[in-house]
């Protein structure tokens, strides 16, 4: 894999391809509070434009929301973002750029406003479910 340092991403932000790698950059550092204290990023090889980051840090909902922040940004950003086993006590986060919020089920990715919109249908199903 090739290994990105934080001045190549800048570049590469730029231009046609620019878009989703900016996007991802964007993701990252809204999961990390920022991309200098965001975990070394590495390019993905795939059709797609992805990429990982090794991480030991606690994903929790509340407490240490990093795993919220994960669903967040990769809504905000149009951005997929999973959740793989990389090695003892790290998980690997690869964010992969997806091109709109319709179309294909490969190719989009919902917005917050969809994300927010079955929030609600789910507590409203758990309501019923309690009556």
């Amino acid at each position: 894999m090739l290994r990105w340092m934080p001045w190549q991403i800048v570049i590469l932000g730029r231009g046609e391809m620019g878009s989703d790698i900016q996007r991802i950059n964007d993701a990252i550092s809204y999961v990390f509070f920022g991309l200098h204290n965001a975990p070394k990023r590495h390019k993905v090889n795939s059709h797609y434009e992805a990429v990982a980051v090794n991480t030991m840090h606690d994903l929790a909902t509340f407490d240490s929301d990093k795993l919220t922040r994960i669903v967040i940004a990769s809504h905000r950003y149009c951005v997929r973002i999973s959740v793989e086993q990389s090695g003892p006590h790290r998980v690997k986060l690869i964010f992969w750029a997806r091109q709109s919020r319709t179309g294909g089920f490969a190719s989009r990715h919902p917005d917050l406003r969809q994300l927010a919109k079955l929030c609600i249908d789910i507590a409203e199903d758990d309501e019923k479910g309690k009556s």
